[in-house]
């Protein structure tokens, strides 16, 4: 450890061992043995470190406490570690045995993470890329995943070459440790491949913290389709010629109620707040010049919930006591950005907020309020409280966050803090990008920590360029609307459109929801398959491509969907390796061997074909050896046959064929498949089944009735409300 700017190590004997302590006991994570051991930096105990390891059954807990207060401790390196414990010798497997390794690197929740063999790069880690290491074998017999696992936003992952040693500890510019300061490493251990070990892992932080994954259950814009202002929209800082953007947005809400498009919520980007010094935050109120009567005035016409959106703090803004304001404020001189100090900032911003229509509050630009605001990084607590601050502050006010341009310990961190529901997991929209490539990868980490991850926006119709828009980089249109489509539906995270009025694809955006705006959903984001991890750290073993797999549940049955794109080689896809993207906590893998299933592609929905424990699903380029492009991706909808040789195929004009918020219960009969459905009132739903004996589905149309629920029995294709009791009987017969 560093202390008074000098390093103290064990093993060249300025470290002393002073003390050790066995014992055993059970907390919050469950029963575990630990061995704690004190050390002395000087003879007198000047300044003490307190490491401690705890063990429980499948993970084990390394902890280190400051015993006296330590003046200086800063290395000098925001990427190194002022303090070291565990620390880890990377060797190669003593038997020979390949590894892979995957390190959250990036922003976006670690947009650009990529597997590895282990051995053949160096390990990122530091201020930037300190988050979960995921270690594997290559045949996924054996996975663990390493992290921070408390106070994360001090902490940091460092790898030194030359020494060969991976460390954790405390951040390297941190200057001063008060007595008790405390940071945790955690390191879990798993049988269950990649997808499933991180969402045990997941599991492991969200029981010490008391959180669980019903956040996104419980956040209406991850629940409904929306309307998107972010980089990448048509309307981003542009209007409609001649208006403002109050007048703008009341059109486009007077356009999707013409066409039918349900938004039910909207994302206002940076174009309506008072900037300052930097480019920052002077003040967060609507501008008169955007919103002439106010943002509750567009609230209230519309009757949409906002997504508000905000950036770094100006050193000139308004709250500040520096300024005049109401509030304390660090101020960094250098940068002139500036973060609010006390929770009663929080507290009043959400509160006066929700009043003009705030539902979600998105805090962007986390990356450069960490990298940029030095305190940020040399001061042991002000990251962590300032997060801590503006959650408490949002769960007061009963509103949610949505992180942007996060680093892997934002994420890591959001595990205190309940009101985190949604984060952006790639980078900004533009027509024709490839930004929706990082998700089958960043919705593996985010939503082992209860995160939706969010995908950004995407424009409808297809190829339709905007010459008015001058050099908008997006007005190249969208070449690939419905692969878009079908990320952002997978991906559990907010689905939205940022179209210019009158010129969206209706069509294909209600494939995504209900009448009403609901949203048809997987039960948790379609995650890249685990082979695919494989593949791209060993060079064999998986797709080469995207490959992503995702479920639901019904009635205790599972029905899945296989995405693939770009791929370069044909792949076949059993139902074991289909189920590696599934990521849950029950055994899918023993369940689906023991069944039939019959698939359909979106594109040849009248085309069914079976699946089984020996007939894999092939995936097959138009060119072997040549990626496909995005538009020839495929997405594949599985469902299981039933004893009687039916089958519910779901709604095939939806991406999500049978969904958890369309269908609630399936009961089987002699001859027939009895299905409760629900949905708007006059909303037109088409169910399709596979019939005994036959590969060609059987689509039954089904009218919503006043209830919003129904019965429909399949060998008839007659469907009643659930409270008709006479018309009830007769179905069920």
């Amino acid at each position: 450890m560093w202390s008074g700017g000098k390093l103290y190590s064990s093993d060249e004997g300025s470290l002393n061992l002073t003390g050790t302590e066995t014992f055993s006991g059970t907390d919050t994570m469950g029963a575990f043995k630990a061995t704690e051991l004190t050390w002395s930096a000087e003879a007198g105990g000047s300044a003490s470190l307190i490491t401690q390891f705890k063990l429980y059954d499948s993970y084990i807990v390394f902890e280190q406490r400051i015993g006296a207060k330590i003046e200086n401790a800063s290395c000098g390196n925001h990427d190194g570690v002022a303090t070291v414990f565990p620390s880890f010798k990377v060797e190669a497997d003593k038997n020979g045995k390949r590894r892979g390794f995957m390190q959250s690197t990036g922003q976006m929740v670690g947009e650009t993470t990529e597997a590895f063999e282990w051995g053949t790069k160096a390990i990122p880690g530091g201020a930037m890329n300190t988050g979960p290491l995921i270690l594997f074998s290559q045949d996924l017999s054996t996975t663990s995943v390493i992290s921070p696992a408390y106070n994360m936003m001090a902490a940091n992952q460092y790898y030194d070459p030359k020494q060969n040693l991976l460390m954790y500890g405390v951040m390297g510019t941190i200057e001063k440790l008060p007595v008790g300061f405390t940071v945790q490493t955690i390191l879990t251990l798993s049988d269950n491949g990649i997808n499933r070990a991180m969402m045990e892992w997941g599991d492991v932080l969200l029981q010490k913290y008391g959180k669980d994954r019903s956040g996104p259950e419980n956040d209406m814009t991850l629940n409904y389709l929306g309307y998107s202002t972010d980089n990448g929209a048509f309307y981003y800082y542009f209007t409609e010629h001649g208006k403002n953007y109050e007048d703008t947005m009341i059109d486009v809400k007077a356009y999707a109620d013409s066409v039918g498009i349900p938004y039910r919520h909207w994302l206002a980007d940076s174009w309506w707040y008072y900037k300052g010094d930097q480019g920052g935050v002077k003040n967060w109120t609507a501008m008169s010049s955007i919103f002439p009567h106010g943002l509750d005035y567009v609230y209230n016409k519309t009757g949409w919930p906002v997504v508000g959106h905000n950036r770094y703090w100006s050193a000139n803004t308004d709250y500040a006591k520096q300024n005049g304001g109401q509030y304390d404020f660090y101020i960094d001189k250098e940068s002139e950005y500036a973060v609010p100090l006390t929770q009663d900032f929080w507290d009043m911003l959400m509160e006066t907020s929700k009043k003009w229509g705030l539902y979600t509050y998105e805090q962007d630009w986390l990356h450069n309020e960490f990298d940029t605001i030095d305190a940020m990084r040399t001061n042991a607590t002000l990251a962590r409280t300032w997060l801590m601050q503006m959650g408490a502050g949002a769960k007061k006010n009963g509103l949610t966050i949505q992180y942007c341009m996060s680093y892997p310990r934002h994420i890591l961190q959001s595990v205190e803090i309940p009101a985190v529901t949604q984060a952006r997991a790639s980078d900004d929209y533009g027509g024709g990008r490839d930004q929706w490539k990082p998700l089958g990868t960043t919705s593996m980490f985010a939503w082992a920590l209860g995160i939706a991850p969010s995908k950004d926006s995407f424009w409808s119709t297809q190829n339709l360029a905007h010459a008015d828009r001058g050099g908008y980089k997006g007005n190249i249109g969208e070449p690939y609307n419905r692969l878009q489509s079908a990320v952002l539906t997978m991906s559990r995270g907010p689905v939205t459109t940022s179209d210019e009025n009158g010129k969206s694809d209706v069509p294909l955006i209600m494939r995504s929801c209900m009448k009403d705006g609901t949203l048809l959903q997987l039960h948790q984001p379609a995650f890249a398959l685990d082979v695919q991890f494989v593949q791209k750290a060993f060079g064999s073993g998986g797709p080469v491509g995207q490959v992503w797999s995702g479920f639901s549940r019904v009635a205790g049955v599972t029905y899945s969907i296989l995405f693939s794109a770009v791929l370069s080689g044909s792949y076949a896809v059993g139902l074991k390796v289909l189920s590696q993207g599934f990521g849950a906590e029950f055994d899918y893998a023993n369940a689906l061997s023991n069944q039939t299933f019959v698939a359909y592609e979106a594109n040849k929905t009248d085309t069914l074909f079976e699946v089984s424990a020996s007939l894999p699903l092939r995936l097959t380029p138009k060119e072997e050896g040549k990626a496909d492009s995005r538009w020839d991706f495929t997405f594949h909808s599985i469902a299981p046959v039933y004893s009687n040789g039916w089958a519910l195929l779901g709604e095939p004009d939806k991406w999500i064929a049978v969904s958890e918020e369309r269908f609630t219960d399936v009961t089987e009969l002699p001859t027939a498949l009895v299905v409760n459905l629900r949905g708007t009132p006059g909303e037109i739903v088409n169910v399709a089944f596979k019939v005994p004996g036959s590969m060609a589905p059987k689509v039954v149309s089904c009218v919503v009735p006043q209830s919003g629920t129904a019965k429909l029995k399949s060998s008839i294709g007659k469907c009643t409300a659930w409270l008709d009791e006479e018309s009830l009987s007769e179905i069920l017969l």
